[in-house]
């Protein structure tokens, strides 16, 4: 088919927040990213990919028309400091080294069950550090005009996974049809 992409701008726009965010990611793919935009500046006619040494696929999906579900990953970018102050001032933890029996669970946390040596930065959002340790990883801008670092959590902590949207929609604080991050910030 030909025609025009209609996300140019927006496929720009992300190519420089991967370069901020990542370097290195962006120089191992830098060959690609540079084939997509050249092949859209041409026109984008998906007809001649291959010159660019792009290749186009279809999915099958599971009832074999194309029909596919796709599931996106959050990847959340928290402000942070390596000390302690003004408004940051919540601690983000790395994941203790494993030992026998559960880690602390999240009250406890809070309430400062684990040693201030697991402590890689202080935020300004405790709401921030929950989606950074529900989603298992997170870039963190420690403000200094250095690229983002990326965090990732490997564990288990021993405890039983509790949805909070559902949490919230069992108590009946969020409507089902409402819930979404923006409404558990909101909450």
């Amino acid at each position: 088919a030909k025609g025009s992409p209609v996300n140019a701008k927006d496929y720009s726009d992300q190519l420089m927040e991967i370069k901020y965010a990542s370097p290195s990611l962006f120089n191992r793919n830098n060959s690609t990213y540079q084939a997509v935009q050249s092949w859209m500046a041409s026109g984008a006619d998906t007809r001649m990919l291959s010159q660019y040494g792009l290749s186009a696929y279809q999915m099958e999906g599971v009832d074999n028309y194309g029909n596919v579900q796709f599931t996106g990953y959050y990847t959340p970018v928290v402000q942070a400091r390596y000390t302690q102050q003004g408004e940051f001032r919540y601690p983000l933890y790395r994941m203790p080294p494993k030992g026998r029996g559960r880690l602390p669970d999240r009250a406890g946390i809070y309430s400062g069950a684990l040693d201030d040596r697991y402590i890689i930065a202080y935020t300004n959002s405790l709401m921030d550090n929950f989606m950074m340790e529900v989603q298992g990883s997170g870039y963190v801008d420690y403000g200094n005009g250095q690229p983002l670092v990326f965090f990732g959590y490997g564990g288990k902590n021993g405890h039983a996974y509790r949805s909070i949207g559902k949490v919230l929609i069992d108590r009946g604080e969020v409507a089902k049809a409402d819930m979404s991050m923006q409404a558990i910030r909101q909450w």
